[in-house]
């Protein structure tokens, strides 16, 4: 009789660390802690998120959290008790007419995918990511969402405004979505106002390109640009009292800003991406073949409040699994199967 061994069972005690490389406004960063705070089923109390150049022990148990080319990515990839997770990766043709540079780095991040052992253990964050992964060949994958914590309704603002959060970068398309806006502001009266939060980077071409048109816009609609880092207590406000989150970004592996904005109960409009609509169930989702007139739909969503209400309510179901309980559950059981003979 053939005996089966039993399947390794993960506490929460044993150390696990979590390691990632990006900047502390970065949402994998944000992602990071909220995963170390939902493994431990509450606030943290000391860090065990760690940059890439920490060495762990033998013992401890990691989750490199990836999203770009790094060559730590090779060392952790042969590294016993290591799980990968993962935030996908811009394509490089979306970043390629604006910044070579990046676009070489996103190309590098795709062939060291291309490299790594189809036996790594993987943790996708959204159905989207887990299909790419697959469509690299790995075999071992386990799909754990980000955190999105709910929050209490907010009295929405009297004018209807608009909200987008992310980088000004080629692939979240934001001067298009600053043409939508001028499209929308000369069907509307009063103007709705479109709040846009995101940094460029320093001579970087496509973040001079959108500064030129929102120059050019000037007094013709009414464009709120954050260009610095905000307070997180703030940007929840802001999703808030939003009336609409929009997004025409082209790529998204999840899509944290337009669950968050959810969150907050204030439904969200966005380009077919990838991540997004594969988190949402397509509620909300404008279909790339229409991304010219994607201003009809805002338009319509803005004329209509039971619409709107309708829209939150079906995105509000979508996002239950992503609050912290739910994320804990599902990032133990992944953690558990993952860890066996890695």
């Amino acid at each position: 009789m053939t005996r089966v061994a039993p399947r390794k069972e993960v506490s929460s005690d044993p150390p696990v660390h979590i390691v990632q490389d990006a900047a502390p406004y970065n949402s994998i960063h944000l992602q990071a802690r909220l995963w170390e705070q939902a493994w431990r089923g509450g606030p943290p109390s000391g860090s065990r998120v760690h940059g890439t150049g920490w060495v762990p022990s033998r013992a401890d148990l990691v989750l490199y959290h990836y999203g770009s080319f790094a060559l730590s990515a090779f060392r952790y990839a042969v590294r016993p008790r290591t799980i990968f997770v993962f935030h996908n990766v811009t394509p490089a043709r979306l970043l390629l007419p604006w910044s070579p540079l990046v676009a070489l780095r996103a190309a590098a991040a795709d062939l060291q995918l291309r490299l790594l052992p189809r036996r790594l253990p993987w943790i996708g964050v959204s159905p989207y990511n887990c299909g790419v992964l697959a469509g690299y060949g790995f075999q071992r994958i386990e799909h754990v969402p980000v955190v999105v914590e709910p929050r209490a309704p907010q009295p929405k603002s009297e004018a209807p405004v608009l909200l987008f959060v992310g980088r000004i970068s080629p692939n979240k398309n934001v001067i298009r979505l600053l043409r939508m806006h001028r499209e929308l502001s000369q069907a509307l009266s009063p103007r709705p106002r479109l709040i846009i939060v995101g940094q460029r980077k320093p001579r970087c071409p496509y973040g001079q390109a959108f500064e030129k048109e929102l120059e050019r816009m000037a007094g013709q609609c009414d464009v709120v640009w954050l260009r610095e880092p905000v307070r997180y207590r703030y940007l929840l406000d802001l999703h808030g009292k939003a009336w609409l989150y929009v997004s025409m970004s082209l790529h998204e592996g999840c899509g944290v800003p337009v669950c968050e904005s959810v969150a907050c109960h204030t439904p969200a409009i966005y380009l077919q991406c990838g991540g997004t609509e594969s988190v949402l169930a397509g509620h909300g989702m404008v279909p790339l073949c229409e991304h010219r007139n994607f201003s009809s739909y805002v338009l319509e969503a803005l004329a209509s409040e039971q619409l709107r209400q309708e829209l939150l309510v079906r995105q509000q179901l979508c996002i239950e699994p992503l609050q912290p309980a739910a994320v804990r559950e599902r990032l133990l059981s992944a953690v558990s199967a993952l860890a066996t003979d890695s």
